[in-house]
């Protein structure tokens, strides 16, 4: 998803991957394999808004709903953002 031109961003495969990663391996860490989704999930994130910032060149972006409580994300939001001196709103 990184590589694709388009905005457009889905985790349903990610979400399978993880599912079966975990009935293969029943021991497998869960503190660490629910971290390396969040990572996975806010590099995604962050690079597609990014993309869309640069396309559309908006005054501000705004992330909202349970996304917008995650804190991970609005860091990293935050610092990419703060480069280009481009407001993170979040509700």
């Amino acid at each position: 998803m990184l590589n694709s031109k388009d905005l457009n961003f889905s985790f349903s495969g990610l979400k399978t991957a993880v599912l079966y990663a975990f009935r293969e391996n029943q021991k497998i860490n869960k503190a660490v394999l629910a971290r390396e989704f969040q990572n996975a999930a806010v590099d995604v994130l962050v690079t597609k808004s990014l993309k869309a910032v640069e396309k559309y060149g908006p005054r501000a972006l705004i992330v909202a709903g349970g996304v917008a409580a995650n804190k991970k994300l609005k860091q990293a939001l935050a610092k990419t953002l703060n480069a280009s001196r481009l407001p993170l709103k979040t509700f």
